[in-house]
């Protein structure tokens, strides 16, 4: 091949292209549907009805309420059997407590256990509507239980878990997990969650040994997508779902969720507007048929097999994964078979194996980050979703290319394009004997385009006579590495710019197996294009709006009331630039400053206003009692104003030993967990109507002098001009606009 360049281009982008239509949605199935079948339509309309308000419905408020009283109607209207479980539900990992309202229905089987469960949960964060996340996973459960009992016929009985309290610590799991005598009779779940407003509904992890369920899922989803690499990604995230909860209690089962316009998550943009209904639609074409499948198998059988899984080009493949090792060994012999039949010696094989990944991955992942700080020191912050992607792309495809097309000429000048390319699949193999070690899931990833290259590259240097099919055999392998790129775009969508590390080394992977094919004159000018690339995504990042309406500046508003002191201040809580507008709205401080005396961080943009004397929760003391050198007390915290949220600062030399509510107990964070080390705080949702009953062991028996703070999503009117000030593009997310009451306790 004189000038392999146009045709590496064009297989490049057919292949990209091609990969990217088979994953789209499929559309809904209408409302006409036979009822034996589950339509996106109908859940949709059943999304319309629960959300009518279009309002927040976080745990405790009275829309939640209203929101389960609709649930409970749907299930009535159906003839399905429900119960109501109230409890606090408390979570260890978050040191938090919540009074949740679960909603558990039974649909029947031939057997009276163990259970199929479906789970999703129905509350909000005080400012989101809650359609993506996770309305949109509640009415997939329901109309999957609709059309199941039309079916009829299953085996195992059919359990639906719509939980509560997800949002503010998977509360409602926990209670039912730890309290609720079903939950020992559950054979195998699936959770349905959502983090955005559109997108693949993904298999997000999976629990113990996944090979029995994953066989069915394999056989009846339409369009199954996810991989084992999102397991090993969410396992180093802070993020967690109901999902965790049932992971702990050892329930094998499966956890899906999209992700696509993430910038919406928890903020007024998730909302049934917003939401793709082909989304729903997924949600349902893996939830169904795997219901049926599994209310119908044997699940007393025990399993001991785990697979990894990837769906790529529009076909799902998985496989156990004690052979992954095997198949990166298989890899490694087909790869080392090809270098010694390529032009080049081993020696330089070798040599250029190591040069190429280090001159890509190494400096180009460095020119790229160095390119996203430029660009966050001039818009003075990183956003993960901004309102135009494709300078970011542009900066990430460039960034990574530049350096590798930089060393491309001398590597042109001393290699064969044969040689190079095995080169630059041994250089893959030998990045991924790291990730094989430390994350094998995420390994797995990699293993079907590693195999697929190595045998087509060891084909191709035994056809030395047929140099066409020879040269078709190598443009294969370019084919292969096309679809690292998707995987960039599907992390960049679940990730963002602020993680920015999770993106470029796919491109890296496939700019390592492309630079083969650059040579000679097309070396030169794609170097000089790329380079162009780069400015031009540099510049573009600069000067277009950072924020849109539809892709917002995430900017909360607080008002935090002093009761003691009888002084307040407003708060804007933000990252990056505050408009301008909301800065001269209200007269805010140069410095960061104290706002709250628990804490001595400093924070900035605070304002000093009038206070408004809101009501200051509570605390009373039911009983306290000393037994030996330990003191026993129980307190009623109370929100005057029903607030959605109280917590209690306790010092240090308070020396708490332990702490129940209603018989729960609530894990207590170090002093370290807390912003400052002189207290800690204990924290509880869901108090809009129920006072907090609190046992404490304290290991001191002197009195103690601590604060107890509420915290509601609303505003007093001495912020309505902040709220006024705040431009279309700016929107509040996950606790959001809140209005923080606190006052001096002691006991």
């Amino acid at each position: 091949m004189k000038n392999p360049l146009p045709l590496a281009a064009l297989i490049s982008l057919l292949t990209v292209s091609t990969a990217l239509w088979l994953e789209q949605p499929h559309p809904l199935t209408p409302n006409s549907a036979p009822a034996t079948e589950y339509s996106g339509e109908r859940a949709m309309s059943l999304l319309n009805h629960l959300l009518a308000e279009n309002l927040p419905h976080p745990v405790g408020s009275k829309q939640n309420r209203v929101i389960k009283q609709r649930i409970q109607a749907w299930l009535d209207e159906q003839g399905i059997d429900h119960q109501e479980q109230r409890a606090w539900g408390c979570n260890a990992k978050r040191h938090s407590c919540a009074y949740v309202e679960n909603v558990i229905a039974i649909i029947p089987g031939q057997v009276t256990g163990p259970y199929v469960a479906l789970m999703a949960h129905y509350d909000s964060v005080p400012h989101a509507v809650g359609a993506g996340d996770d309305m949109a996973g509640v009415v997939a459960v329901l109309e999957t239980a609709r059309a199941a009992r039309a079916v009829g016929g299953f085996r195992h009985p059919i359990m639906l878990l719509i939980t509560d309290g997800e949002e503010t610590g998977l509360h409602g799991a926990e209670a039912f997990f730890k309290q609720h005598p079903l939950a020992a009779q559950i054979g195998v779940l699936l959770n349905l969650e959502g983090s955005g407003t559109r997108g693949a509904s993904m298999v997000l992890r999976t629990s113990m040994a996944n090979a029995w369920y994953m066989n069915f899922f394999a056989d009846t989803a339409a369009q199954p997508m996810g991989s084992s690499l999102a397991d090993e990604v969410f396992k180093r995230m802070p993020n967690d779902t109901d999902f965790s909860v049932s992971l702990t209690a050892k329930i094998p089962g499966i956890d899906f969720s999209f992700a696509g316009e993430r910038n919406h998550y928890h903020t007024p943009n998730d909302n049934p507007e917003n939401l793709d209904p082909r989304t729903v639609q997924h949600h349902g074409d893996n939830l169904f048929p795997l219901t049926l499948q599994l209310a119908n198998a044997d699940l007393s059988t025990q399993h001991d097999t785990k697979v990894a899984y990837l769906n790529s080009f529009g076909a799902w493949l998985q496989w156990p994964t004690h052979w992954t090792p095997i198949m990166y060994g298989l890899a490694g012999v087909l790869l080392f078979w090809a270098s010694i039949r390529a032009g080049g010696s081993v020696q330089q094989i070798l040599l250029a194996s190591v040069v190429l990944p280090l001159s890509t991955l190494i400096i180009g992942g460095m020119l790229v980050h160095l390119c996203m700080a430029l660009l966050s020191a001039i818009n003075g912050v990183t956003v993960p979703w901004p309102a135009y992607l494709w300078p970011q792309r542009l900066i990430v495809l460039s960034g990574t290319t530049l350096p590798a097309l930089l060393c491309g000429r001398w590597l042109a000048e001393r290699f064969a394009l044969d040689t190079l390319l095995v080169a630059g699949w041994l250089g893959v193999w030998l990045l991924t004997l790291p990730v094989l070690l430390v994350m094998p899931d995420a390994a797995a990833m990699l293993m079907p385009q590693l195999l697929l290259a190595a045998t087509l590259l060891s084909l191709a240097n035994c056809l030395g006579r047929y140099p066409a099919l020879k040269a078709g055999l190598f443009l294969g392998t370019l084919a292969v590495a096309a679809l690292f790129l998707p995987t960039a775009l599907l992390l960049e969508q679940t990730q963002g710019y602020g993680l920015v590390v999770t993106v470029w080394p796919w491109v890296g992977l496939y700019v390592i197996c492309l630079l083969g094919f650059l040579r000679g004159p097309a070396l030169i000018a794609s170097t000089r294009l790329v380079g162009a690339a780069l400015l031009t995504g540099l510049v573009a990042a600069s000067v277009l709006p950072v924020y849109s309406e539809h892709r917002p500046q995430h900017l909360n508003v607080l008002y935090i009331q002093d009761t003691d002191a009888s002084k307040a201040m407003l708060h804007i809580e933000t990252e990056g630039q505050v408009p301008p507008a909301m800065l001269e709205a209200s007269p805010f401080q140069p410095d960061a400053g104290q706002a709250v005396p628990w804490s001595s961080t400093p924070i900035p943009f605070l304002a000093p206003v009038a206070n408004v004397h809101l009501p200051a929760p509570t605390v009373d003391v039911v009983e306290s009692r000393t037994i030996k050198d330990e003191r026993q007390v129980r307190l009623r915290l109370s929100s005057q104003r029903h607030a959605w949220r109280l917590r209690l600062y306790l010092p240090a030399s308070a020396a708490i030993k332990s702490a129940t509510v209603d018989g729960v107990k609530l894990s207590l964070p170090s002093y370290e967990q807390e912003n400052s080390p002189s207290y800690t705080g204990l924290l509880f949702y869901g108090t809009q109507n129920h006072d907090v009953i609190v046992n404490l062991t304290l290991a001191s028996t002197e009195p103690v002098t601590g604060f107890l703070v509420d915290s509601s999503p609303s505003l007093p009117d001495i912020a309505n001009g902040l709220i006024k000030a705040r431009p279309s593009e700016a929107l509040p997310v996950h606790s959001g606009d809140r209005s923080t009451v606190f006052t001096k306790v002691a006991f």
